[in-house]
């Protein structure tokens, strides 16, 4: 590779970061449907065009921004449940923990808000979000709960298990995303996931 296609490459990454910093502040605030282009092309004092050399639609823009977003936590929760061999309760407790703060995060939770709200209108968002987030992550927690059954760790049905597990978080997620994390008071959702996690093992722990 030659110094000018290295420097190329280098720029254009550069470009690219500077258009998904300038989207996500935007996208946070003004939602898919509020936040246009020519927008996004103001905020970093460039031009639409400009814009359209890196992403040929905003539909495209949006995508790598969602994985932006989501990637970091997803592939870090990949990487607990697949890590070294940590007892599966362990496990299931950071899993809870982590999405607790995961709740908590304005901008973590943005894609989800713009998903619900921006459904009816937009209704590709949503499969997409869960593409990138929500259906790999239930298959590793499903995985995960297949190696503690033959562990003899867990009573049950995998397939139902990863389910009931994260149906606590999916619907303090759509709660959050749907009102504001000022929904909750300091500490409810704690509460909350500590209590699942207890009656969890309680009913299927061995």
């Amino acid at each position: 590779m030659t110094s000018t296609n290295s420097d190329e490459i280098s720029n254009a990454k550069l470009r690219k970061s500077t258009i998904l910093q300038a989207a996500t502040s935007l996208f946070c605030r003004q939602g898919y449907s509020g936040t246009r282009m020519t927008d996004i092309a103001k905020a970093i004092g460039v031009t639409k065009p400009i814009i359209y050399r890196y992403y040929v639609s905003k539909e495209e823009l949006f995508a790598e921004w969602v994985e932006l977003i989501l990637a970091q936590e997803r592939n870090a929760l990949t990487g607990l449940i697949n890590g070294e061999a940590h007892p599966l309760r362990e496990v299931t407790k950071t899993i809870l923990q982590r999405s607790l703060n995961g709740l908590g995060n304005q901008t973590m939770m943005a894609p989800w808000r713009i998903a619900l709200i921006e459904a009816e209108t937009f209704p590709n968002i949503s499969k997409l979000i869960c593409s990138r987030f929500k259906d790999p992550l239930l298959i590793e927690i499903e995985n995960l709960f297949v190696r503690g059954i033959a562990k003899g760790e867990l009573n049950g049905d995998a397939f139902t298990l990863a389910r009931l597990f994260t149906s606590p978080i999916a619907c303090a997620a759509v709660i959050v995303a749907t009102f504001g994390d000022s929904t909750f008071s300091a500490g409810d959702l704690e509460k909350l996931f500590d209590a699942h996690y207890d009656g969890f093992w309680v009913a299927w722990g061995k």
